[in-house]
């Protein structure tokens, strides 16, 4: 199962309908936490993630109406972490993942300005052809 495989299973299973849940990230100098607020029931810490265990990273395009999303994948547990780019830290993670060279900055860049519905993944996804241009964009 690779990322594309799990974002239609992840849609599926939890209708996702593009707005963003009460989740946030929060990133340190060894990687990055996920936390989901309950108002009224406290807060629940839903990962925590060292940069060196992050193994792949997709970035998911929706289009200006619903919240970007980018998927994580890591080598220290099995899955995906699935987190919109519009929660609170969304974007600071982001730029994190450029930033430590997780994500080459070209790809990076094209990924954020995109509004085609796109996946972008890195390293690509095993068995995708990348672009005559050499950007692992997967359409």
């Amino acid at each position: 199962m690779d990322a594309r495989d799990v974002f239609r299973e992840f849609r599926r299973r939890s209708g996702y309908s593009g707005t963003c849940p009460p989740l946030r990230v929060e990133c340190s100098r060894i990687g990055f936490r996920l936390w989901k607020d309950r108002p009224g029931l406290g807060t629940t810490l839903l990962a925590a993630v060292t940069w060196e265990a992050v193994t792949q990273i997709c970035f998911k395009d929706n289009g200006p109406m619903r919240s970007d999303m980018i998927y994580v994948c890591m080598s220290d547990r099995p899955g995906i972490l699935a987190i919109p780019l519009e929660i609170p830290g969304g974007g600071v993670l982001w730029r994190q993942f450029r930033t430590r060279g997780l994500i080459p900055a070209s790809l990076h860049e094209q990924a954020t300005l995109a509004t085609d519905g796109a996946l972008y993944c890195w390293p690509p996804l095993e068995g995708a052809a990348a672009p005559r241009d050499g950007n692992p964009e997967i359409r």
